[in-house]
């Protein structure tokens, strides 16, 4: 259960981070960037915690895929477009795609999200070292969210962290997630094309909101 909210917390949570290292291929004025990076992210849960490793691959306006992987197989892949958002799970050959509006219903009166949303705090266009929100969930329900970039850099304009912390209060639930990047490079050979796997049994948002609160009692 709680590997299942954790692949629902990291889409929700919206975080990113980067250093520009090794060769990589030349940048592409009349393409759009494209970069990869290895993943690295820790998330606790209460006094509950697990690590996972993976790869970030991000194209500037297109898509941004988060490959998570354990003892070097991947186990689901999230996948953020500029109209879906998709969850695929590998383990159990099942997958969630919707709008982002029936992803954020999962939280209740949660302010609408878009791509733009996603991709802005992934590639941290705003460019700020600290963040913090206050809010409601459901209109009792507080949430307080903080996070933290550090070591950034810059790749081809963009100001992107090494390390990002967030600290997420919800539902009476501490969530902390740590995410490193390493091995940051532009890179354009890789598909940025979103499929489905033949045979996996999709799953509706209804399922996964259910499967999600019961997490969090």
């Amino acid at each position: 259960m709680k590997k299942l909210l954790f692949l629902l917390l990291l889409p929700l949570l919206l975080v990113s981070c980067g250093i520009m290292r090794g060769t990589g291929d030349a940048y592409r004025p009349d393409e759009p960037l494209s970069i990869t990076a290895k993943l690295s992210a820790k998330v606790g849960i209460d006094e509950a915690g697990q690590s996972v490793g993976g790869i970030l691959r991000m194209r500037r306006d297109h898509v941004i895929q988060l490959s998570l992987t354990k003892f070097g197989i991947e186990g689901a892949r999230i996948i953020f477009t500029p109209d879906s958002l998709f969850v695929i799970d590998r383990l159990h050959k099942r997958y969630a795609a919707n709008t982002y509006a029936a992803f954020v219903g999962l939280l209740p009166d949660a302010r609408p999200l878009t791509f733009t949303d996603f991709q802005t705090f992934f590639w941290n266009d705003r460019n700020r070292s600290r963040e913090e929100v206050s809010t409601t969930v459901g209109l009792i329900f507080p949430l307080e969210m903080r996070i933290k970039r550090s070591k950034i850099k810059t790749i081809e304009g963009h100001k992107i962290p090494q390390n990002t912390h967030v600290d997420l209060n919800i539902f009476d639930k501490e969530v902390d997630l740590d995410l490193t990047l390493s091995k940051v490079k532009i890179n354009y050979n890789w598909n940025a094309h979103t499929t489905i796997p033949e045979g996996y049994t999709p799953i509706d948002t209804a399922t996964l909101g259910k499967l999600l609160r019961k997490a969090l009692q």
